[in-house]
């Protein structure tokens, strides 16, 4: 076998590059790890600091929804909680709160509550469409299924009264499937409020049918569940039933 000096330094250098290419993988490799980690945690960073925004523009939004109506401001006041002259002054400063923090927060998990005070605002301020768009779209937005449940409730409710045939329609329809699904976050409520339409309307069977059922369910001996609607519920059936 030929030793010579030639072949010696070819080999040397055939080794070198194969050491550094190999190098340049093991550093490419680091690389895209340290990029991949420092996005991880770049992005928990502003995922957390975007919670934290969102939960302060929040209590700014509870502050508002919350403050008085008083034509004079007293020298007791709280001078943290705003007063406002009148109730549409109030209803729309808790728009406006609303609107501004659903736009500087829209990627946050709390993007769908800024909405549902937007609705409650709305419906002071008797625009019942209006807060129902608000509604729907915080439903949409909501990751809790348990949220979603009870909003869907509130919405029905508020498309009842709207004076549109058609949302009255809807909500009566979401009553009834809700009444209709027993594993419903808000299957109580259900019961309840799909009764009372049916009452308000004089469809007095119906009633007792949704009414007797959530007596049943919720409020019975046996029941673990005591219903808060029950004693709002049992006057109302010695009216229509001989059996309360």
């Amino acid at each position: 076998m030929d030793f010579s000096h030639f072949h010696i330094v070819e080999w040397f250098e055939r080794a070198l590059d194969a050491l550094i290419a190999q190098w340049k993988k093991v550093l490419l490799a680091a690389a895209v790890v340290a990029v991949v980690v420092a996005g991880y945690f770049g992005y928990q960073w502003y995922f957390a600091r975007m919670q934290q925004k969102a939960h302060y523009d929040l209590m700014q939004v509870v502050k508002v929804f919350e403050g008085r109506i008083s034509r004079k401001k007293s020298a007791d006041d709280n001078s943290d909680i705003p007063v406002f002259a009148s109730s549409d002054e109030k209803w729309q400063e808790v728009e406006r709160v609303c609107d501004r923090a659903f736009e500087q927060n829209k990627g946050s998990g709390l993007a769908g509550i800024f909405l549902t005070y937007k609705a409650d605002a709305l419906q002071r301020l008797d625009k019942p469409e209006k807060a129902i768009e608000a509604l729907s779209q915080a439903i949409e937005l909501i990751k809790s299924q348990e949220l979603k449940d009870f909003y869907s409730i509130k919405n029905a409710l508020v498309k009842i009264d709207s004076g549109n045939e058609r949302f009255k329609q809807e909500g009566v329809q979401t009553l009834v499937q809700a009444a209709q699904t027993p594993h419903h976050y808000a299957h109580e409520q259900a019961l309840y409020h799909v009764g009372y339409y049916f009452w308000t309307e004089k469809d007095f069977a119906q009633a007792k049918n949704y009414w007797q059922e959530l007596l049943v369910k919720y409020s019975g001996k046996d029941s673990p569940l005591q219903s808060g609607y029950a004693d709002l519920v049992k006057p109302k059936l010695k009216l229509i039933s001989a059996d309360f």
